[in-house]
Order: structure tokens, then sequence, then C-alpha cells
């Protein structure tokens, strides 16, 4: 990425939002942290044994919910169905369910021991996280990086987060405002302009044959329609780490001499770069 990067990513999100604020956050305290750390665990624990245990026949119900409501239209309104527009389950859909339907009804009793050991693994690798992220300065004044991790923060630490924050969206929204500058002047034609953006898409197969690229899209939970995009003639230029189930992110579109030079940034795990060089490029 040019403008989009994992860095200009880290700045446009508000480092000071999301914590409870006090100023007895503010000294070393063992057993406050045991006390909250007990706390989170215990919620944690609850939130995923609530999830553990939703019956995926829940969505068969929407289903059905949907058709009772067509037909209190129909009734009610006098509407003839083709006069009612309503997106149907597929066959493909269905059977995924059914699998979870399945998976479900043969599902091990909830181990919360197994989730405890989640817990303190998230908080461990959220901690190497804000290490690497947080400004030196900021760092320092940290009493205990363990209970910032889990979300609490002293009234001193926040007001320097905030103060940060507001330096680095102001920073964030010039680079956005320079890179639709430059987006603007791409001879793309209007056709791959439009469909060219899969925003919280995710990808689930990379197909190549011979020198084209596919890459096949869930877009259930995206603001696109377009199932699959083709890279035609493509060259990979980077490529951080594999991308089945990486969420689609930003990309940035390039016209050049050999076509189109595409980059896009996603997020599994960590952020991660796709650069590609295409001839053309289809949907």
């Amino acid at each position: 990425m040019r403008y989009l990067t994992k860095e200009w990513y880290q700045l446009s999100a508000d480092l000071h939002l999301g914590y409870s604020v006090s100023s007895v956050y503010r000294v070393f305290d063992e057993a406050l942290f045991q006390k909250l750390y007990k706390r989170g665990e215990r919620d944690y624990i609850e939130l995923e044994q609530e999830i553990y245990n939703t019956d995926p026949r829940y969505m068969l119900e929407d289903e059905a919910n949907t058709e009772q409501a067509v037909e209190r239209l129909m009734n009610e309104e006098g509407l003839a169905r083709e006069d009612i527009h309503v997106i149907e389950m597929s066959d493909e859909e269905r059977a995924e369910i059914m699998q979870l339907i399945e998976a479900f009804d043969k599902r091990l009793p909830f181990d919360a021991e197994v989730y405890k050991d989640l817990f303190k693994q998230r908080l461990d690798i959220n901690i190497k996280q804000l290490e690497k992220d947080l400004p030196k300065e900021v760092y320092n004044d940290i009493a205990d990086i363990r209970l910032f991790a889990l979300g609490y923060c002293s009234k001193e630490v926040y007001k320097q987060l905030k103060k940060i924050s507001m330096i680095n969206d102001k920073e964030s929204k010039k680079i956005l405002k320079q890179y639709h500058e430059i987006q603007s002047q791409q001879d793309i034609p209007e056709e791959i302009r439009d469909k060219f953006g899969f925003h919280d898409s995710i990808v689930t197969e990379v197909i190549q044959e011979q020198n084209n690229i596919t890459l096949r899209l869930d877009n259930k939970g995206g603001f696109s329609d377009v199932e699959s995009v083709t890279f035609i003639d493509a060259t990979l230029i980077k490529q951080d780490d594999n991308l089945e189930g990486k969420h689609w992110i930003y990309n940035e579109l390039y016209k050049n001499e050999e076509g189109y030079e595409v980059h896009v940034l996603l997020a599994g795990e960590t952020m991660l770069d796709y650069i590609i060089q295409s001839k053309d490029i289809q949907f």
C-alpha cells in the first residue's frame, strides 16, 4: 500500500477508546489486578459458553419467519407474491446450516478450562502488541501493563492517549485526502472503478490458472455483491501471508502501462499486504 498502509490503519484507530478510567489504576496493585482479571475471565467464559450453546437452527427459523411475513403482506395488502422481493436462502446455504446443526448436536460438553487458557493467551498477545504499538512515553507511565491490557487506564495515561489520538486523526485524514486525490487521477474504466472495492468481504479461496489469479469472496458481511475477482495475466509482487479467511479492508488501484497495479490491505490475526500487477481485471 502506498497510502492506506498498516501504519496508516493504526493512525486511524482512536487509542483512548474502550478503557475504564480511574485514578485507582495509577499505582501497581496486584490484588486489584487479580480481582479484575477474574472478572474479565468470568465474562469471557460466559460469552463463549453462550455462543457455544447457540443452536444454529435459529437460522432456519429466520427463513420461516420471512415466509410468514410474506404471507401476511399478501393477505393484508392484497399483494401478489411476485410483487414482493424476498432474498431466499440458497440450497448451498441451507446445506451449510444443516452441517452446523449436525456438528452442534455432536458437540462435546463446554469446557471452561479451555477458555480460561484462551483468555490468558489473548491477554498475553495483547500485552506484547501494546509493547510494540504504544509510544514509549505512554508505556512508561502505565503502572501495570497487564491491567491496561484488560481495559483499565489511569486518568493521566488516558489524557496522553486522547492527545495522541487527536494528532493521529489529523495525520490520518491528511493521508486519506491524498489517497482520494491520487485515485481520482487514475485512468480506470468506470465499470472496474465502480465494482473494485470489497470492504469487509472475506477471501475464501485463491485460484491460480495459468497466469490468472482469482480471489473468491464471501460478501455476506461486506458492501459488495461481487463474489469473485480475477486478475488477468497476473504477477504477484507482495503477499505477507495466506489470504484465505482474511477480511478485505482497503484497496488502492493504479493504472500503468502494463495494466493495473493492485494494493490490498487485509486483516486476520495481523494486518497483511497483498500487491499484484495484472493486465486486466474481471468480475
